[in-house]
């Protein structure tokens, strides 16, 4: 460890989706790493002080490695592309140990996960926990394509059967998730958890509101700017846990702040 960041060295790097591929991370000497949670997320240093996250995925109870999807953007601000294009199976790199504000509620009946895109990320890791713990869950997936879909051949392994269904918007096995369904037929006392683009998180918050949904049954995680982000202008957000509002400038992420 460095200056606080971990050195780890990247085990293989595989392509994935058509636009999406994986990098398996170990430490550089074989020891474990340390422990995470489904959910987590690690800051990856990739060059000139330019800091991106990535949601962790796979059995928190192995160590042994972390395992990171990274969607090339289009366009890039910098940090996919670079990854893309420059890291290397056998390159050491600087990673932060992991952290989360976007965990499983252990009181919850029953485990309503959603995800959009590379939002599957910390979605799948939330499925695998639940798998360990034997409580209910079931998995909604929303892409545009099979040949689009991240991690698609993970969640079709046995394991998932019967707990995950896909959802696409496009081709002739197109099936659009009905959010507002989904969450009428949820059990009673289930949360949900959602992680993907603005306005899929937008419309699952509107569908648990409109159904009398406490708010903390409502768990939420953005992988792409919300409006205000994308537009370059500074705004601010509220921690749902503990009220906290805080000022984003438009030359920090989120996650940053």
């Amino acid at each position: 460890m460095t200056e606080g960041w971990l050195i780890v060295r990247i085990a293989e790097k595989w392509p994935d989706s058509e636009d999406t591929f994986g990098l398996t991370l170990m430490s550089v000497d074989g020891s474990a790493l340390p422990t995470f949670a489904a959910g987590d997320h690690i800051d990856v240093r990739i060059a000139d002080g330019l800091v991106r996250q990535y949601s962790l995925f796979g059995s928190p109870r192995n160590l042994t490695q972390y395992r990171i999807c990274v969607q090339r953007a289009s366009p890039s601000r910098g940090g996919s592309a670079f990854i893309a294009d420059n890291f290397r199976a056998g390159d050491l790199i600087r990673i932060s140990r992991p952290r989360s504000c976007f965990l499983i509620a252990e009181d919850a009946a029953f485990h309503v996960l959603v995800a959009g895109g590379i939002g599957i990320t910390p979605i799948i890791a939330m499925a695998e926990q639940l798998i360990l713990d034997g409580k209910s869950f079931h998995l909604h997936y929303c892409c545009r394509s099979r040949a689009r879909t991240p991690l698609l051949g993970l969640l079709e392994e046995e394991r998932f059967t019967g707990r995950f269904d896909l959802h696409l918007s496009e081709g002739p096995s197109a099936s659009r998730l009905d959010l507002d369904r989904l969450v009428a037929q949820s059990p009673p006392g289930s949360h949900i958890y959602v992680c993907g683009p603005h306005r899929l998180i937008e419309a699952a918050c509107d569908a648990a509101k409109a159904r009398g949904w406490d708010a903390a049954r409502v768990h939420h995680e953005e992988f792409s700017p919300t409006p205000a982000a994308a537009s370059g202008e500074a705004f601010r957000i509220r921690l749902a846990r503990s009220g906290l509002e805080l000022d984003v400038p438009p030359e920090n992420s989120i996650a940053e702040v």
